[in-house]
């Protein structure tokens, strides 16, 4: 991952077919978890254990375009002057202590989470149940 890397915020369910919608949140550092379920306070009716790729949003998204735009540009001074993987998470992921947070409320409800360096990335696995009263707090 060596060349410039863009990231959306994307929420994958691979097992379920889970109303999707993006919510702000009045917890700290939350705001960039996407929400999961059909409308806030309502929660999933589902029974069964999901596996969930939560993606989180980059920080610095308006940098992050420019930079895109500009490395990409034939006519631009910075046009295929690539960062390293360790320079993008540096400049673009979520501080590791925000991450933690959102790792360390998901394990909370009870999920397994699975974490990855670039801090961008939590794969969470668990009951629908788990994951529905996780999405209401959020």
């Amino acid at each position: 991952m060596k060349q410039a890397i863009a990231m959306l915020a994307v929420l994958m369910i691979t097992l379920s077919a889970i109303t999707l919608t993006a919510a702000g949140s009045d917890r700290a550092g939350m705001q960039d978890v996407p929400y999961v379920g059909g409308s806030p306070g309502s929660g999933p009716n589902m029974t069964g254990n999901l596996t969930v790729m939560v993606m989180l949003k980059p920080s610095n998204l308006t940098s992050l375009e420019s930079f895109l735009a500009s490395i990409s540009d034939p006519y631009s001074p910075d046009y295929g002057h690539y960062i390293t993987l360790a320079q993008f998470i540096e400049r673009y992921a979520p501080p590791p202590g925000k991450y933690r947070d959102i790792v360390s409320y998901f394990r909370s409800f009870g999920l397994q989470a699975t974490t990855y360096s670039s801090r961008l990335a939590i794969q969470l696995q668990g009951s629908a149940g788990q994951i529905g009263r996780a999405s209401e707090q959020i």
